[in-house]
């Protein structure tokens, strides 16, 4: 296990509900960003963003789960097209994990940043 394993490890073990909070936090913020470039023709594949509260999984990661409950959201996210009305096809995908995005990496650290606040605030 590397350092940064084994410090997100510890922080996770020592504050779960900080860091699972703070993971929230930032998965609301990505999707916030996506709904930005996501294509809208009525408006409701963008008002279907939902953002699942986290939980800390058997090999202790939080997870939290970020998407679109539109029955088209993922022919829609797929689709390489110019979307005559704005937006943009992997809207999602490019919010968080887009090689291209420089934000994938500050996503971790903006966690615990958050998680840090929070701590900082429960102890003062």
């Amino acid at each position: 296990m590397d350092k940064l394993q084994a410090k997100r490890a510890a922080l996770i073990a020592e504050y779960p509900e900080q860091v699972a909070e703070a993971t929230w936090q930032e998965a609301q913020a990505v999707l916030n960003d996506s709904a930005k470039q996501v294509p809208v023709k009525t408006g409701y594949l963008k008002e279907s963003g939902y953002v699942y509260q986290p939980y800390i999984d058997i090999n202790g990661n939080v997870r939290c789960e970020i998407g679109y409950w539109a029955n088209y959201a993922e022919y829609v996210h797929n689709l390489p097209y110019q979307h005559p009305r704005g937006g943009n096809w992997h809207f999602l995908y490019g919010m968080a994990f887009s090689p291209m995005d420089k934000r994938a990496p500050n996503i971790v650290k903006n966690i615990g940043n958050r998680a840090y606040k929070m701590i900082q605030e429960k102890s003062d």
